[in-house]
């Protein structure tokens, strides 16, 4: 992208600005999708999402199970698995990398 001006360079940060809002208020994007395999295994021990939730011990079959796991077990799981201290901070990372993906970032 070549901006030649400071006016050029406000319009381009507010495009992407509305293109960041418009990717917040729909994203509904499953966890394959985020942590899709490039991101596994550059973060985490295991190459895919169903693998690591797999190997976990959580007996997840649905994100209905998902969600039923305690924030604190999960977050050690996380934390002893991949390069995050909890799982906010993974789930974070995926979004952002997903949401630069999605603009063109």
């Amino acid at each position: 992208m070549e901006i030649k001006g400071l006016n050029e360079f406000q319009k381009s940060l507010e495009d992407m600005s509305k293109e960041i809002e418009e990717l917040e208020n729909k994203l509904d994007v499953s966890f394959d999708k985020l942590f899709n395999e490039s991101f596994m295994q550059q973060y985490t021990s295991y190459k895919t999402w169903n693998e690591l939730l797999s190997k976990s011990g959580f007996g997840v079959k649905n994100d209905e199970d998902f969600k039923k796991i305690p924030n604190k077990k999960l977050n050690r799981y996380i934390r002893k698995v991949t390069s995050f201290k909890n799982w906010e901070d993974m789930l974070n990372k995926a979004t952002e990398i997903y949401m630069y993906k999605q603009i063109g970032i």
